[in-house]
């Protein structure tokens, strides 16, 4: 048979009588990595790509001292930057219904949210409470989601306490987590009392000043709930706002926009606040910025980021194309 690798012919119990290696043809040679790789990977990430050598006389402490000349960059997710946010439509229409809310109204707002959406459904409810405690409204809290008195508790302490020095009891009330969803609901529009007989601390409702005249859901002026699912805004627009009239607006997830806005456009809800931007939106109307805008500012650098590589990825394409012509 004809060995593979050599002319001629093998024969058993015998040498190979004659061999003779094929001529290969001269290829092109491989295309050299693009000049703009080399520099680009050499000085942005040589630091990372070097081998890590531990120091002969253990590792060196360098003491934290601070930058007299100052920070030389801003982080956009720890100091929000500040790029420029214009407020939608949708967003508009919330901040301009509480904004419109007679003095010292009596205000809902109810937290469905867990940890899990955090990011975008807090930054929401501290935004509505600024605006809320800015302009003098009292402000009842319940929760549908067991977490949500966690968020609830964090957010009041936060702006209610910290930020406006506002009392409890007089000037906003935590009636806390009541387990049933939609009968939840129910219970609210038809008696309040009934179903929340004790607030999160355990004080009687009767003991409350600020309760005094608080029976049922009617009583309110305006409802506002920060969700992320069920049960929350769908079920307060068909068992509560609907029925009784009581205007209601809502922050939700971007997941849930596409769920929750046909009821904005048939004018059952003031407005919607859509995720993380429109609780950036929502920071730029009140006039201060938060973790939304903190959100919305490394997304946009991250987003310019991609863009630039991508740009540097095709001039790098073309000039390699023209180079493997010279070949």
């Amino acid at each position: 048979m004809r060995y593979p690798f050599f002319q001629g012919y093998y024969r058993p119990n015998s040498l190979i009588t004659s061999k003779s290696f094929n001529i290969v043809p001269a290829k092109k040679p491989a295309r050299a990595p693009s000049a703009i790789f080399i520099a680009l990977f050499t000085s942005e990430f040589s630091s990372i790509l070097a081998p890590i050598k531990a120091p002969k006389n253990g590792p060196k402490i360098i003491p934290n001292r601070p930058n007299p000349k100052g920070p030389r960059t801003k982080i956009p997710i720890i100091k929000p930057i500040g790029m420029p946010i214009r407020a939608t439509v949708t967003t508009k229409v919330v901040y301009d219904t509480i904004e419109n809310l007679p003095p010292n109204s009596n205000v809902l707002v109810s937290i469905e949210y867990s940890p899990s959406t955090k990011p975008e459904n807090h930054p929401m409810a501290i935004s509505i409470l600024r605006h809320l405690f800015k302009n003098d409204h009292k402000v009842f809290v319940t929760c549908l989601w067991p977490d949500g008195q966690f968020m609830a508790q964090d957010a009041l302490k936060q702006v209610a306490e910290e930020e406006y020095g506002k009392i409890y009891g007089e000037d906003y009330v935590l009636l806390g987590f009541r387990p049933g969803g939609e009968a939840v609901i129910k219970g609210i529009v038809s008696n309040l009392r009934k179903l929340y007989t004790v607030d999160v601390n355990q004080t009687k409702i009767d003991e409350i000043p600020m309760m005094e005249g608080i029976y049922k859901f009617s009583d309110f002026a305006f409802l506002f709930t920060a969700s992320a699912g069920f049960p929350g805004t769908v079920e307060w627009v068909q068992y509560a706002s609907d029925p009784t009239g009581v205007p209601m607006s809502s922050g939700v997830t971007s997941i849930q926009v596409n769920e929750v806005m046909p009821y904005v456009q048939a004018g059952q809800m003031k407005g919607l606040l859509a995720g993380m931007p429109g609780a950036a939106e929502y920071e730029a109307l009140i006039g201060q910025k938060g973790s939304a805008t903190s959100g919305m500012d490394a997304q946009s650098i991250a987003h310019l980021v991609i863009v630039l590589f991508i740009i540097l990825g095709n001039a790098a394409f073309f000039i390699e194309r023209q180079r493997s012509r010279k070949y």
